[in-house]
């Protein structure tokens, strides 16, 4: 369908849900939500159930971005209602960006010792990180998102905080929401219990403006890679809890019994927060791109913005998705045929309509499924 069709169909679609008094599908009789449809085509795919490989049907999904995840009629509840799944859980807000606010979202939603882990993810995340830092800033949104991906395929009962006896500290370290050090020479000694061992886990450190330093990772002896947390661009902001929590994956052999990292050149301070153990299975996340705006002038700095710089940051996106090679974590490409037309928009031209959040939905439901089928063939 072409892109004069689309927004025809979507019009002819807003005008219909306009005059039945909704914008949103209603339950059926039978339990489910009827189609959507429009001339040449249906926007809403009829609702089916789901069974992701290794976790089976979904109960629980969540989802973490900025507004139009936090909408409560929007596409998260669409995906959910979708497959059956009656509320999705949201951590997200209008203006809210990876760089200031990751730190936020992991203490109060993601640093958990208990409790379900979802079997079902959303992510959408940048577009107002890109408008605060411009396109300096999306090397740290690409490392934000990867640090959000990691810490949702972690099981809660897999989250271990710097004072677990799994960790020794040597070195000079003092506790401030995490551990911090101004030592040249600190070290982090971790005792992987035999659970995590074969497993992908995640070593977590904050980075925030004037701090940082390079940590440098070993399995048994064996250099297993780096993180550098220091002049990272944009710097991101020391949030109240001491700044962004990033993270770095290393992969365990079966065999292996620890994992030690170096802390060198540190300036500032240089933190540790804690390691978890990403679940095998892990679920299935969608990442979704960012549609091409209307226009950007609801933004205080349009230019920063701009069709090329969502281009700039969906190919963000799709680095942070491709850290994942499982199968399990994939984009949702919402940029066509949402991006660009005023009938898929409110009024500010930055925010979705009903129109608009079913098309992101119908996106992010085709993607979720073609990774079922595609990992349900693969165990095949």
């Amino acid at each position: 369908m072409s892109r004069a069709a689309l927004a025809c169909a979507a019009a002819a679609l807003s005008l219909a849900m306009s005059a039945c008094g909704g914008g949103e599908s209603t339950p059926s009789g039978g339990g489910g939500t009827s189609s959507q449809t429009v001339a040449g085509g249906q926007i809403l795919p009829s609702p089916r159930s789901l069974s992701v490989p290794g976790l089976g049907r979904p109960t629980r999904i969540e989802a973490f971005g900025h507004s139009y995840v936090g909408e409560p009629t929007g596409f998260r509840t669409l995906v959910a209602r979708h497959f059956g799944i009656p509320e999705a859980g949201q951590t997200a807000g209008g203006g809210a960006t990876v760089i200031g606010q990751l730190g936020d979202v992991y203490r109060q939603g993601l640093l958990r010792g208990s409790g379900r882990q979802p079997q079902l993810a959303l992510v959408m995340w940048g577009i107002n990180d890109l408008a605060e830092h411009g396109r300096e800033g999306l090397p740290a949104v690409q490392n934000g998102l990867i640090s959000l991906i990691s810490r949702i395929r972690a099981a809660p009962g897999d989250t271990y905080g710097f004072a677990d006896r799994s960790v020794r500290l040597s070195g000079s370290w003092q506790p401030r929401d995490g551990v911090t050090t101004t030592s040249a020479d600190a070290s982090i000694e971790i005792a992987l219990p035999p659970g995590a061992r074969g497993r992908t886990i995640g070593f977590v450190a904050p980075a925030s403006k004037g701090n940082g330093a390079l940590y440098r990772f070993a399995v048994d002896g064996r250099e297993a890679g780096r993180l550098d947390t220091r002049n990272l661009s944009p710097a991101m902001a020391a949030n109240p809890g001491g700044g962004t929590p990033l993270i770095k994956r290393v992969q365990i052999p079966e065999q292996a019994q620890a994992l030690r990292v170096l802390v060198s050149g540190v300036v500032g301070q240089a933190g540790f927060m804690g390691w978890h153990a990403e679940a095998a299975p892990a679920p299935l996340i969608a990442v979704a791109r960012q549609p091409r705006l209307a226009a950007y002038s609801a933004y205080a700095n349009p230019e920063r913005v701009g069709d090329d710089g969502v281009a700039a940051l969906n190919r963000a996106v799709d680095a942070a998705v491709a850290a994942f090679t499982d199968g399990r974590v994939v984009v949702a490409d919402a940029e066509d045929p949402v991006g660009g037309e005023d009938a898929f928009f409110v009024a500010d031209k930055l925010h979705l309509n009903a129109t608009g959040h079913q098309w992101l939905a119908r996106r992010t439901i085709e993607a979720l499924e073609a990774a079922a089928s595609r990992l349900s063939k693969q165990a095949g």
